[in-house]
């Protein structure tokens, strides 16, 4: 049972956004010792073989000797030895920097999840090489800003795909991913099958009513992407665009003598073409809590693109499956966020979300069978009216780091 498509990085970076605070510095001991623990110069005495009264000349020379020794007691040690007026407010002024990821690293993301509406089951594994592009910086923007290469396992019981993966983050606020690899559907499941025209029915009790025209096949997909992000308070905004292009070779199976344009592709819930693009776009509104709650509103536009010689001699040039609306709360919560180790932010997440818009899902839609009868296929799988419904676990963590 295949999955929509879940980007890990977009919806669990929102856990990320934002800075670090700075912590207070420590109250300056007040003993009078330097840093390193030795007291402080002693006053330097008159010499005891000086005269008493050795004239005008001697005191000038004495009051030469007197300003030299009043330089070395104003030392840099010595004046940093002084404790600030308030440690707070010099904290607040002067924050130390905040730590900065090693210069080269391995991190590595995994995420399972469980998806009503349409049916899928999948796990996706991501593992990649960072370089981070700046050093000793104080911009908030800058700071954790990193190239990356790495490779994508995905997995679900009808299909895979292994994708090589180029992120770049030239900026907190902006993330850009290029990725290309090879999918290949199993044949099991009933996945996938292909139509001749982008106009034909595929509702679900016509889906499954087509059993013996699905097949096994390999081709390859790329994306790019480009993730817009910020937060104000504990208000975050984001803005996830994400382009595929699929390459695949699909069958005759009505028999035409032409191979047919288009497939219904489980993972987004859409008919996309067999040599084609369809993007999908993300935008969302969260609060941000201090313990690790995450709560806002997700919204996802998803839409194929066809041409003129995918429909049938004398028919309309219409779309009618995309674009798709879809709207709903998100919900992740976050256990614990410690970087030093290698099994970090543990997160559950739920996103429920109602069809706006969709040729099937959404309320009101039709799904006829060739009778004329009202088929809404299985139950939990595409209701008309009733959410998708996604239910994950994710976490990440650091395998290897030098500076």
């Amino acid at each position: 049972m295949p999955l929509l498509r879940l980007s890990l990085a977009l919806l669990l970076s929102t856990t990320f956004i934002g800075t670090a605070a700075a912590e207070p510095a420590g109250d300056a001991d007040p003993s009078g010792e330097t840093p390193e623990g030795n007291p402080a110069p002693a006053e330097v005495d008159t010499p005891a073989d000086a005269p008493a009264d050795a004239g005008p000349e001697a005191d000038a020379a004495a009051s030469e000797a007197g300003a030299d020794d009043d330089k070395e007691l104003e030392s840099p040690i010595a004046a940093d030895a002084l404790p600030p007026s308030d440690p707070a407010d010099d904290a607040f002024e002067n924050p130390p920097p905040a730590e900065f990821p090693p210069k080269h690293s391995f991190y590595y993301t995994n995420m399972t999840a469980a998806r009503l509406n349409p049916l899928g089951l999948e796990n996706r594994f991501q593992v990649d090489y960072r370089w981070r592009v700046y050093d000793n910086t104080e911009s908030v923007l800058k700071k954790g800003s990193y190239i990356g290469l790495g490779v994508e396992p995905l997995l679900n019981p009808a299909i895979t795909r292994v994708s090589a993966v180029l992120t770049i983050q030239p900026l907190a606020v902006l993330q850009l991913r290029a990725a290309y690899g090879v999918m290949s559907f199993f044949g099991t499941f009933d996945f996938l099958q292909s139509y001749n025209t982008p106009t034909a029915e595929h509702y679900t009790a016509e889906y499954e009513s087509t059993t013996d025209q699905r097949y096994a096949q390999t081709g390859t997909q790329a994306q790019l992407s480009a993730l817009l992000q910020g937060k104000v308070g504990p208000i975050a905004i984001r803005n996830n665009l994400q382009f595929y292009r699929t390459d695949i070779n699909l069958r005759d199976n009505d028999g035409d003598g032409r191979k047919d344009p288009v497939f219904y592709y489980i993972r987004d819930d859409i008919m996309i073409r067999g040599h084609g693009w369809h993007l999908i776009n993300d935008s969302d509104v969260l609060y941000l809590s201090k313990f690790g709650l995450t709560a806002g509103l997700r919204a996802t536009v998803v839409k194929a693109f066809y041409k003129t010689e995918d429909y049938l001699t004398g028919e309309a040039i219409q779309d009618p499956n995309s674009p798709t609306f879809r709207l709903g709360p998100l919900l992740g919560f976050t256990f614990f966020d410690r970087p030093e180790k290698r099994f970090n932010k543990p997160t559950i997440l739920v996103i429920s979300q109602w069809w706006i818009k969709h040729r099937y899902r959404a309320a009101g839609s039709p799904e006829l069978s060739t009778d004329g009868t009202v088929e809404r296929g299985s139950v939990g799988d595409s209701l008309p009216g009733m959410p998708t419904l996604v239910i994950a676990f994710a976490f990440q963590g650091q395998l290897w780091g030098k500076s």
